[in-house]
């Protein structure tokens, strides 16, 4: 195993091997932009999450890096802590776990009139996977949406039947959306919409919402997990 390790994204992957790294013993740092952690879209929720790993190992989610280059057969890092202190770390290995944005930049898209994401990649109807170019249909990684195998499943046959039956166009039906870090605590799991998905329903409706903390039930007293 190697002494030290700064892994880059606290997503999914990021914070899995993260503390499965320290928990082996080593020296573990991880950094994120923009604050994400793991897949939580609740800003309350994300901020107890980030202080309870961090207790744990270094968790820096909206880390500043002034600079960071190889020296020898070790990583050079130069970047802000939490506290907005000049810090210097040498590490054995950076471990990038910032994810992937679909292939789409050599298939021509800007050719076809297709509305995209400010990634770039095709948007497309959740339902039926129908573009703004009615007999274009768009699945898998080439989507803006969930890139996941089960899903990718399920758009191919859902925009696979849509093209094969155009004009003619059917809702597909979907599988309840589900998510889960195996961290520890674990991040989630979550079945369905996500905080923010139901945060603009609730906002389209005018609905009235509540929270409920459950750090002082039963269960997570019994688990020293408050």
């Amino acid at each position: 195993m190697p002494q030290s390790v700064a892994v880059f994204g606290p997503g999914v992957i990021g914070l899995e091997l993260g503390q499965a790294l320290h928990r082996l013993g080593v020296d573990t740092k991880v950094f994120g932009v923009g604050g994400a952690v793991g897949p939580l879209t609740d800003g309350a929720v994300r901020s107890y999450a980030a202080k309870a790993l961090g207790e744990e190992f270094y968790l820096d989610a909206d880390v500043k890096v002034e600079m960071m280059q190889r020296e020898g057969d070790k990583v050079f890092i130069r970047y802000q802590d939490l506290q907005g202190q000049p810090q210097e770390i040498m590490v054995d290995y950076v471990l990038a776990a910032t994810g992937r944005r679909p292939n789409v930049d050599k298939l021509g898209l800007e050719n076809t009139g297709l509305k995209l994401d400010a990634r770039g990649v095709p948007q497309a109807d959740r339902s039926t996977l129908q573009t703004n170019v009615p007999h274009i249909f768009i699945a898998g990684d080439a989507s803006n949406q969930l890139p996941l195998l089960h899903e990718a499943s399920d758009q191919a046959r859902i925009a696979g039947a849509n093209a094969g039956s155009f004009p003619e166009i059917t809702p597909g039906l979907r599988r309840s959306a589900i998510s889960v870090v195996f961290s520890d605590p674990q991040r989630s799991p979550w079945v369905g919409s996500t905080f923010r998905e139901t945060e603009r329903e609730i906002q389209r409706l005018r609905l009235l919402r509540s929270r409920r903390g459950f750090v002082r039930e039963s269960g997570a007293l019994s688990r020293d997990a408050t």
